[in-house]
C-alpha cells in the first residue's frame, strides 16, 4: 500500500503567507479588508481554508 500525503484543508496565517510569498501582516490585512475569510479556533488560533488562499491567485491572460 502506498501512503499518500493529504494536504490539510485549513492552514495557518504563517503558512498562507509562505504560500503567497507575503508577510504575515499582508495576510492579516487581506483578512481585515475582507479579501480572505478567516476562522478563529479558541481564543487565539486563526486558520484559513486552503482553497480560499489559492483562490487569490489569478491567471494573467496572454495574447496567444
Amino acid at each position: 500500500m502506498v501512503a499518500r500525503f493529504v494536504e490539510p484543508e485549513h492552514i495557518t496565517v504563517q503558512e498562507a503567507a509562505e504560500y503567497l510569498r507575503e508577510t504575515d501582516r499582508s495576510v492579516r490585512r487581506r483578512i481585515s479588508d475582507g479579501q480572505l475569510a478567516a476562522y478563529r479556533i479558541g481564543t487565539k488560533r486563526i486558520v484559513l481554508k486552503r482553497a480560499d488562499v489559492e483562490a487569490l491567485l489569478v491567471l494573467i491572460p496572454t495574447a496567444a
